[in-house]
């Protein structure tokens, strides 16, 4: 973890602001969706009942395998407080669909084809920026995985920052507001 900086009510790992990142789907095949490794990605409590709603809308892109998954075991797993994705085998997420052999999210489909009003789960679109903890407060900070060595090397190429890349997740979350001024931070730290 690099130094932490405070925005509004919100603390930020540095690293944030020094990572280039550019998602690149045609080399990691949309790997984000299918991590081995146990439990899916993390859930907002609030976002339950929207993402057990999405099955509705999401059914069609999926395979009959989730469809089974989903009625025996559900759309999450934990406790309150602690949910997560449910995974099949611990490893790929219930809403994954396969489209030319990459893993994409089935309920992000639907909401790009104006059938849903819920996009996806907030940790997958700020992906790799992760939400915690840091004593009572909330921290965002940089989560590296191998698998995404690819939108490092692209982002350099490219020249976009992790903030660009996941700006749309950061509005739908903090608003413009903590936007705009984490990209004048990172600024400042380019300059």
């Amino acid at each position: 973890m690099g130094t932490i900086i405070k925005i509004d009510d919100i603390l930020i790992d540095s690293k944030i602001f020094e990572v280039k990142f550019a998602c690149d789907l045609d080399k990691c095949r949309g790997a984000c969706c299918t991590f081995p490794g146990g439990r899916g990605a993390p859930l907002k409590d609030s976002e339950l009942i929207d993402l057990e709603n999405s099955v509705k809308v999401a059914r069609k892109y999926l395979s009959n395998r989730s469809l089974k998954y989903i009625e025996k075991r559900g759309v999450a797993e934990g406790p309150a407080g602690n949910l997560a994705l449910s995974c099949i085998n611990k490893k790929e997420c219930i809403f994954v669909f396969f489209e030319v052999g990459i893993a994409k999210c089935s309920i992000d489909k639907a909401w790009q084809e104006g059938e849903s009003d819920f996009r996806k789960p907030i940790s997958c679109h700020l992906f790799p920026i992760r939400e915690g903890k840091f004593g009572n407060e909330r921290l965002l900070f940089y989560d590296k995985f191998s698998e995404c060595e690819e939108a490092l090397l692209k982002g350099e190429n490219e020249n976009i920052d992790l903030i660009n890349c996941t700006q749309e997740g950061l509005q739908r979350e903090y608003g413009n507001g903590v936007v705009r001024k984490l990209k004048l931070v990172s600024k400042k730290i380019r300059d």
